[in-house]
């Protein structure tokens, strides 16, 4: 079974109908076996953009609950914290990148377990395919 490497926007596509685009829909139904895997802080970063939606009213309890829950059911494998040494490291990265440490943490995974990255960020998908990595890009309104 094959993997993917995830970020939370392209995840945020599978659980928030506002935020789905044709290619995030067909990435996720064409899943099959396909493992999703991401690093230690992918729930933060969906948490953090669930919490700030329902606080701001756009989302009730239920639709953030339900949300949360649909999130469950995909299924995502996670990695161990990385520690301090490890994330000292990526900063270098990051700064060539231009990239936060959050999504330069999402490259260094992909690179790590040769899986492609799927996204919707502009600057992750383009830091990724500068390092190499084949990117699956969901902004659009089909796949790449």
């Amino acid at each position: 079974m094959t993997g993917v490497v995830v970020d939370a926007s392209a995840a945020l596509a599978w659980i928030l109908r506002s935020q789905s685009t044709p290619a995030s829909a067909a990435f996720v139904a064409g899943r099959g076996e396909r493992r999703f895997v991401a690093p230690y802080i992918f729930h933060w970063e969906v948490g953090n953009v669930l919490t700030g939606l329902r606080r701001r009213g756009v989302l009730s309890d239920g639709a953030h609950e339900q949300a949360m829950l649909d999130l469950d059911a995909l299924r995502f494998e996670f990695e161990e914290p990385l520690t301090p040494d490890h994330i000292r490291l990526l900063g270098p990265l990051a700064l060539a990148w231009r990239l936060t440490l959050f999504d330069t943490a999402y490259v260094a995974l992909a690179l790590e377990r040769e899986f492609p990255l799927a996204s919707r960020d502009d600057r992750l998908l383009a830091a990724g395919a500068s390092a190499g990595i084949r990117c699956i890009d969901l902004r659009g309104d089909r796949l790449n």
